[in-house]
Parts: C-alpha cells; sequence; structure tokens
C-alpha cells in the first residue's frame, strides 16, 4: 500500500502533471480499469508525429501512459543534445522510448538501439514499424559488454530490471561491444549514448575504450546502479573513468541538473548522470538546467 501510494505520488508530481492532477487521476483510474478488464493497448504520442505503443501488462508503458515521459529529464536532454545529423546509441532499449524521440531530432543519422529482452523487444520493433522508421533505428538482439560472444541474461516478469545473470540464470545471449559496432559502421561522432544496464555499466564502457579515447563520444545519459559492485566496479569507478576521459558528470535531477559530488549521494541509491565531453559546444544547454 505505501509502495502505491508513493509511485502515485510522483505521477502525480511529474513535471508533466503537477498543473493537470485531476486529469491525471482520472487517467490512472481509466488505465487500471483497462489493465484489469478490457485488457487494450493504446498509442501515445511521445513526441510530434511519434506515437508509443503502450500495453496493459507493460510497467513502463503504464508509466508513458501516466506521464507521457516516465523519464522526463533524460528524455528533454535527449531531445535537446541530438541534432539533424547525430548518431544516437540507445543500450538498453527497453520498448523504445528514447529512440522514438530520438528519431524525431535525427533526420540524416542513425540510431542503434540494443535490446535484449524478448518482451520489449517485440514491442520495440512494433513502435519501429508503426512509425516507418525502419530505415533509421538499427535493432540489436545483443548485450552490449566488453566483448563479443555470448552471456547469461535473466529477464524478469517486469522487463526494466532484466540483467546480465553472474549466477549463470535465464538464457544466454549475443554480446557486442559498442567499439566494434562504431568501428564496423565507420562512425566518426557520436552526439549521445544512453545506458540503462541494470548495473552493467561497466562492462558497456569497458567495450567503448578505444571510443572515449579517440574523442568520438560526445556524450552520455547513463543510470548508474547499485548493482555495479557485482561487476567489480562501483559508481566512483565509473565517474573518475569518465573524468579521465574528459568528461564533466552532472547529476540529473527530475527537473534540472546539478554538478556531480559524490559526497551528497547515497552510495545506495540509484542515479541518473549525463556525461559531457570537454569538446561540447553547445554549453548553454547545460547552463539552462544547472541548480
Amino acid at each position: 500500500m505505501r509502495s502505491f501510494l508513493k509511485s502515485t505520488l510522483e505521477i502525480l508530481n511529474h513535471p508533466l502533471n503537477r498543473r493537470s492532477k485531476i486529469k491525471t487521476i482520472l487517467k490512472l483510474f481509466w488505465w487500471k480499469i483497462n489493465q484489469l478488464f478490457f485488457k487494450l493497448p493504446v498509442l501515445i504520442e511521445i513526441y510530434p508525429n511519434r506515437k508509443c505503443v503502450c500495453y496493459p501488462n507493460s510497467s513502463f508503458g503504464s508509466l508513458i501512459v501516466y506521464t507521457n515521459r516516465p523519464e522526463f529529464m533524460e528524455m528533454k536532454l535527449t531531445e535537446l543534445i541530438l541534432k539533424e545529423d547525430s548518431v544516437f546509441f540507445d543500450v538498453g532499449s527497453g520498448i523504445g522510448d528514447f529512440s522514438l524521440i530520438a528519431s524525431g531530432k535525427i533526420k540524416k543519422g542513425t540510431i542503434f538501439a540494443f535490446e535484449p529482452s524478448k518482451k520489449p523487444l517485440k514491442n520495440l520493433r512494433e513502435n519501429v514499424a508503426i512509425n516507418f522508421l525502419d530505415n533509421k533505428i538499427k535493432i540489436f538482439n545483443q548485450v552490449v559488454s566488453d566483448r563479443i560472444g555470448r552471456i547469461y541474461f535473466e529477464e524478469k516478469n517486469i522487463s526494466e530490471i532484466s540483467h546480465i545473470s553472474l549466477s549463470k540464470k535465464g538464457n544466454r545471449k549475443k554480446t557486442n561491444t559498442l567499439d566494434i559496432i562504431i568501428s564496423d559502421n565507420n562512425i566518426k561522432k557520436v552526439d549521445l549514448i544512453k545506458v540503462d544496464v541494470e548495473g552493467a555499466e561497466s562492462l558497456v564502457l569497458k567495450g567503448l575504450e578505444n571510443s572515449l579515447k579517440k574523442n568520438i563520444i560526445k556524450s552520455l545519459i547513463m543510470e548508474l546502479n547499485s548493482n555495479s559492485k557485482l561487476f567489480n566496479s562501483s559508481r566512483n569507478k565509473i565517474i573518475n573513468n569518465l573524468i579521465k576521459n574528459n568528461f564533466k558528470i552532472y547529476l540529473i535531477n527530475k527537473s534540472s541538473l546539478s554538478i556531480f559530488n559524490k559526497k551528497l549521494i547515497d552510495k545506495n541509491k540509484t542515479i541518473n548522470i549525463l556525461a559531457i565531453h570537454k569538446s561540447f559546444k553547445n554549453k548553454k544547454l547545460i547552463s539552462k538546467f544547472l541548480i
């Protein structure tokens, strides 16, 4: 009951719902009825001319129904950072919400979406198809890691917490590295990489070492999960690695950015960061949201 009340309050206080709480409550009620009785999917426009199919049995799809943009600040930054000719990597793309937003900005560039989980992968492919984006979004049913091979991957009922399994649970999935994708596609610049991999962030970065050293990567939006310790890493190690490669780190808040200070962060709490390379040109974008 407490978690239900907490999640309801978070939905009501979402930046896009604060001024329409009665409408949001009605939306919550309607969607719960649909989940129980009708079980019908709905189309939600999350960017002009970009629709996302949301299913009643999808927890993240439900959040899109409730808030339109569940990860509001991360999605806003994605929209602002990307340009017409950008290359965007969506690592842990889920049902494709970030890729859909990216496709609204990118006209001449390419989007690479990586999703190893079966259920969201099916939804991702559907979202790409209904928006006629097959030529713009390249989908990889692979785990992004530090090497090519196979790794155990455990799929959960809540697909957003599916993860690499070090205890050899689940199915063996193909792995790939971003360095190889970048090299194979002769990519000279990646404007943004979004990473949401439930603790395996260090493996993603290890498989990106060459591109980081060559200054190919201009920015990253990353979820830093406390499960990073399972991969012999930590948030501090990941952040220090990025700083060593000439990135400045910002903490992403609900509707703002702040300069990252590890002393102020609960070590057991999952956080989201924006890492901006020193060569990033649009500094006004960052200062606009700094508190």
